[in-house]
């Protein structure tokens, strides 16, 4: 919701490719971040589980 009302107001004053290129680096530096938190929480949970499959046998 706040990311259309912010295109909305900011589309007045800058160029429409401008904005648009804006929004994708905002939501891919968004995406990235958080799948690296992602890969790095599996990591740990497979590690884990890894590590108590070993003390079982």
């Amino acid at each position: 919701m706040i990311r259309i009302v912010m295109k909305s107001i900011l589309s007045t004053s800058i160029d429409y490719g401008a904005l648009s290129g804006m929004f994708w680096i905002l939501a891919f530096g968004m995406i990235v971040p958080w799948r690296i938190a992602m890969y790095l929480s599996y990591r740990k949970l497979h590690n884990e589980l890894q590590s108590s499959n070993i003390q079982m046998n």
